[in-house]
């Protein structure tokens, strides 16, 4: 049984590159068993989380000090390096306990030859320089059209599809900054819902109980941003009067909940509501006088809801799909939060990049025009639909809007209602109808935001 913190990331792993676990659940799976203190604990989080994100600069980096490519070298033994790579240029452990511990578990892995192997690459790996000099290193010896990839970590195609994103916001020169700050651990967002608590209360508490540092969002008055701690522990937490959610999540819920509407407006509905955090936030805002139906396909997720929502009367779950689901009236509001490639979580998830194949947007888009075209026909006129993703991939974005074929819709321009609730104009790059976000501009996740409205 492997117990001590680098066995068991080794372990993970393996898991997550040969059995296809996820990141963000066979971590907690692993530190559960193993009783760890809060220390060790994190620092097997983040040689898992890290040493995902970077893989393919650490297999870069690998390439310039091996004699075999890394493809012809044991995978587990790539593993270990990979391991021994992140802990020398990346975090803040001694080259000495890196370099000793890395050949340790190589010699408890496989033979005495492999473990000298793994002793003299991560000699030579500490002897040549810090992070910047291979990054150099590696840039220099790439192929133009893989340069960035290998450097940033990022597989070719995401690099292309930021580049085009980019292109069309007009913020050319972002995209490699935008890729590195996919690699840095973000900050943990919490939001108080209105009328349970208050994000200075929320605030106090985090303070005392997590012994934090804390700051308020700029995209919303509802949140607060921790530097650590387990929010699990904050009683508002536990009584689901406040919730982790990310700012740009909290923006979209009050696009949809906030923005003036005419008319009769006490009918909303959320498409696609599970785990239900938008859905709580918004029916927070919008007080008893309104309803939400929080629709859901799947059973697990819409449990999740009504969790989420059990101290909000004026939300009722419907586990039903989205795309087919009728009723015997129309709606004021719709929010569609659609299911996406989540390339704009790529901080928090340190496996969507190597997980999400570029052959799977397609599908996706498939889903997301058919959400949206459905609710086009359930949103009354005059009433309002929010379609947002959490990827700036344009196929699912931008084109997903701009090809609806229905000359009853009219896009609205989200970043005017956005200034309209009090969002700052600076906060909103690009000069379009829509809003993108960006982690390295906006402190949060790539969160997409389009607005259209009903002739």
């Amino acid at each position: 049984m492997l117990t001590t913190p680098r066995q068991i990331a080794f372990e993970a792993l393996q898991q997550i590159e040969f059995e296809g676990a996820y990141v963000n659940l066979i971590t907690p799976e692993l530190l559960s068993r193993a009783h760890l203190n809060h220390r060790d604990a994190g620092f097997v989080t983040e040689l898992v989380h890290g040493t995902v994100r970077m893989q393919r600069f650490y297999d870069a980096v690998i390439d310039q000090l091996s004699s075999r490519p890394t493809a012809d070298i044991d995978p587990d033994i790539v593993l270990v390096l990979r391991l021994g790579i992140h802990q020398l240029l990346s975090m803040r452990v001694s080259d000495h306990a890196a370099v000793d511990e890395s050949v340790h578990l190589a010699h408890q892995i496989s033979h005495a030859g492999t473990a000298k192997f793994v002793n003299a690459l991560l000699r030579n790996v500490v002897r040549n320089g810090d992070i910047d000099y291979w990054k150099d290193r590696v840039r220099s010896h790439a192929r133009t059209s893989e340069a960035i990839g290998k450097v940033t970590s990022h597989p070719d195609w995401i690099v292309r599809a930021y580049r085009d994103t980019f292109a069309f916001y007009g913020l050319t020169d972002d995209v490699e900054t935008a890729l590195q700050v996919n690699n840095m651990s973000p900050y943990i967002h919490l939001v108080a819902r209105p009328g349970l608590t208050d994000r200075e209360s929320l605030a106090d508490s985090a303070e005392e109980i997590l012994d934090c540092h804390v700051a308020y969002t700029p995209l919303s008055p509802y949140g607060i941003i921790i530097s650590s701690g387990d929010p699990a522990r904050l009683p508002a937490i536990q009584d689901t009067a406040a919730a982790v959610q990310d700012q740009g999540s909290q923006l979209v819920a009050r696009i949809f909940a906030e923005t003036f509407l005419e008319g009769e407006d006490a009918h909303w509905l959320d498409l696609c509501a599970g785990p239900g955090g938008k859905t709580a936030l918004a029916a927070a805002i919008a007080g008893t006088d309104k309803h939400i139906t929080a629709v859901e396909l799947h059973p697990h997720r819409a449990d999740l809801i009504e969790k989420t929502c059990k101290n909000l009367p004026n939300v009722t779950t419907k586990c039903a799909d989205g795309i087919t689901v009728r009723s015997d009236r129309l709606y004021d509001r719709i929010l569609i939060d659609a299911p996406c490639s989540g390339l704009g979580t790529m901080n928090r998830r340190a496996d969507v990049r190597w997980k999400t194949e570029r052959s799977d947007i397609a599908f996706l888009v498939r889903t997301q025009q058919e959400l949206l075209d459905h609710a086009c026909d359930l949103v009354r006129p005059g009433g309002r639909i929010v379609y947002s993703t959490c990827t700036p991939h344009l196929s699912e974005t931008v084109d997903v809007v701009r090809n609806l074929h229905r000359f009853d819709m009219v896009i609205e321009d989200a970043r005017q209602l956005a200034q309209s609730i009090g969002i700052d104009k600076d906060q909103l790059a690009g000069q379009t109808d829509f809003i993108q976000l960006w982690p390295h501009r906006n402190g949060c996740e790539a969160m997409f935001c389009a607005v259209l409205t009903k002739k």
